[in-house]
C-alpha cells in the first residue's frame, strides 16, 4: 500500500481537476439547490476516483509484476490496491466537499447518514476501480469492454448514494431508507465476491 502511495503521480492532477471543477461550478451557476449539489459531488468523486484507480496497477506489468507476485498473494497484492484507492477516495471526498461547500455552501443535515453513504460508496467504488484496473493492466486490445463491464455495478451504487445523500441534504423524505442503505451495501458484497472469484483467473490468463 505504501509503494501504492508513492506511486501516484497522478494525485496532484488530481486534486487540480477537484479544485477547477468545483471552482468552474460555481462560476457557471453560484447557487446550487440541495439536489443538484449532492448530484454534482458524486460526479466529481466517481469521476476522480475512476482516474485515479485505473493506472493503479500499471506496477503489475513485466518483471515488477512478478517480483510482486512471488513475495506475496495476488488477493494481498489485490487488496492493498484496493485499501490505498479506499483511503485515496476518503481524500477526494473531503476535499470535494471542502471545496463545494466553500463554493456554493453547505447543504448536508444529517451528517451521520451522510457520512454512513460515503462510507459504503468509497468501498464498493474502491473495489470496483480497483477490479477495472486490475482487469485493464492485463487486456490487450479490449479496453473499449471495460466501460460495459462497470456501467451495471456502477449504476445502482449511483443511484442509491444519490438518494442517500439527498435525503441527508433534506431535499427529500424517506424515513425507510435503511433498506436503501442495505442494498448499498449489498453491491458491495457482491462486487467484493466478483473480484474474490475472478481475480486469480485473471491473473494467471
Amino acid at each position: 500500500m505504501v509503494a501504492q502511495w508513492r506511486s501516484q503521480s497522478s494525485l496532484p492532477a488530481i486534486i487540480l481537476y477537484v479544485l477547477s471543477t468545483t471552482f468552474i461550478v460555481f462560476s457557471a451557476f453560484a447557487r446550487i439547490d440541495e439536489r443538484n449539489w449532492v448530484v454534482l459531488y458524486w460526479i466529481i468523486l466517481v469521476l476522480s476516483a475512476a482516474q485515479s484507480a485505473q493506472n493503479s496497477f500499471r506496477d503489475s506489468e513485466g518483471m515488477s509484476g512478478w517480483y510482486y507476485f512471488s513475495i506475496c498473494k495476488v488477493e494481498e497484492y489485490f487488496f492493498s490496491k484496493v485499501a490505498a484507492n479506499f483511503f485515496l477516495l476518503a481524500l477526494m471526498a473531503v476535499l470535494t466537499f471542502l471545496c463545494l461547500s466553500l463554493f456554493s455552501g453547505m447543504p448536508i443535515r444529517d451528517f451521520t447518514l451522510f457520512l454512513e453513504v460515503n462510507i459504503a460508496a468509497w468501498i464498493g467504488l474502491s473495489l470496483l476501480f480497483s477490479f477495472l484496473g486490475f482487469l485493464n493492466a492485463k487486456i490487450e486490445g479490449q479496453r473499449g469492454l471495460l466501460p460495459l463491464l462497470s456501467f451495471p455495478l456502477l449504476l445502482p451504487i449511483l443511484l442509491e448514494v444519490i438518494k442517500l445523500s439527498t435525503i441527508s441534504a433534506g431535499a427529500m423524505i424517506d424515513t425507510e431508507y435503511a433498506a436503501d442503505l442495505y442494498i448499498l451495501l449489498a453491491v458491495d458484497a457482491l462486487i467484493l465476491a466478483m473480484t474474490l472469484m475472478l481475480i486469480r483467473y485473471i491473473w494467471q490468463s
